[in-house]
């Protein structure tokens, strides 16, 4: 993500701070380390209780720290969890499409089928607000598609099931 961070920034017709920016991307999952990793597609009492377990896990995680960064921690978490401020908008992006490009990169068998059509509703309302981001989750989703035809994934009746 930090990576994807900095070699979009210039590239971006909406400007962030960019030191800001990343280091939100370095403490957005600090919370999992906590809570667990809870997928997107998870239902169930884990996934009602998402919210309440990561503001623990980070309250946890403040406390071990020195006041001051601790503070510091929690409030980058904080921002990036409302996504309000251009540069949580440009991490939540990130995060979306690094997930992605890590699928892409794994073997299909790796993929749960519920992924599949995550390829298009997970990525596209995050990277909406930016043309660099549209263009990376399409390129993105691109690559996907090839991966699942190659594998012999109907990709037109995934596409289906989504809306897209």
């Amino acid at each position: 993500m930090a990576l994807m961070a900095v070699l979009m920034h210039g590239r971006r017709e909406q400007p962030v701070d960019i030191a800001r920016t990343l280091k939100m991307i370095l403490v957005h999952d600090l919370a999992e380390a906590e809570a667990g990793d809870i997928p997107v597609f998870e239902i169930g009492d884990r996934k009602r209780a998402k919210a309440e377990l990561e503001r623990a896990g980070m309250e946890t995680i403040r406390a071990m720290l020195p006041e001051a960064v601790g503070a510091e921690v929690v409030a980058l978490w904080q921002e990036f969890e409302a996504k309000r401020t251009p540069e949580a908008r440009l991490a939540t992006a990130l995060d979306h499409l690094e997930v992605q490009v890590q699928h892409n990169l794994a073997d299909l068998d790796t993929w749960e089928e519920v992924e599949y059509g995550l390829v298009y509703t997970k990525m596209d309302a995050a990277c909406a607000h930016e043309p660099v981001l549209a263009g990376f989750c399409a390129a993105l989703k691109a690559r996907a598609e090839e991966k699942m035809r190659a594998c012999g994934v109907d990709v037109a009746a995934v596409k289906a099931r989504t809306g897209s």
